[in-house]
């Protein structure tokens, strides 16, 4: 469990037991939500003014992203977290990506995400059609840079996804601009199609 004060209220973490919901996700999906959501925006801000009140224990019971605002309690459970290879990388994402993704009417579009060198982790914290670059620059602004430009994604056809790993070595500092192409069902779990990493 981790718990922290900001200045939009309690933040409190909780990995499940079987290890499917790691902190490191959860961090990711805290991030997705602040993001998507302005009445949570002020959780990514250290707080203004010292708090003192301790995490409710009851919640160890709850995986997920747990939000004490204004007296509110809000819990966000996520959805299945897949893990595909990526070289000696991993990319993290959910089943709610997928979704999202195949909602869209635009054929392609960016990823946002989280890169962990000493993990060597990439989390997908969300995506967007190709018109929406704007969330880039507010993305990696709210964040202090922890979330930022880390590929594309594309409809190979109806049902396939092509994600792409952060494409400058920048970051990375070594060649990782593969692509996993996957099949999308119906829930939308992805069956991998070809794995095109050299």
């Amino acid at each position: 469990m981790s718990s922290f004060i900001t200045d939009g209220g309690r933040v409190t973490l909780i990995e499940d037991p079987n290890g499917q919901f790691q902190m490191e996700w959860l961090e990711a999906l805290h991030y997705r939500i602040a993001l998507s959501n302005p009445e949570f925006r002020n959780t990514l801000k250290a707080p203004s003014s010292p708090q003192a009140t301790e995490p409710d224990q009851s919640l160890l019971e709850k995986p997920g992203v747990h939000i004490l605002h204004e007296g509110k309690s809000t819990w966000i459970a996520p959805a299945p977290v897949l893990m595909l290879p990526l070289g000696k990388w991993t990319l993290h994402f959910d089943t709610s990506i997928l979704r999202k993704l195949k909602s869209y009417e635009r054929d392609c579009g960016f990823l946002l995400g989280t890169i962990d060198p000493a993990t060597r982790r990439c989390s997908i914290v969300d995506a967007f059609p190709s018109d929406l670059t704007g969330k880039i620059d507010e993305a990696e602004a709210l964040t202090k840079g922890r979330v930022n430009y880390v590929g594309k994604w594309q409809h190979k056809s109806n049902l396939t996804l092509s994600f792409e790993a952060y494409e400058t070595q920048k970051l990375l500092r070594e060649p990782t601009c593969q692509k996993i192409s996957m099949m999308i069902g119906d829930p939308p779990l992805p069956k991998l199609v070809d794995d095109t990493a050299s």
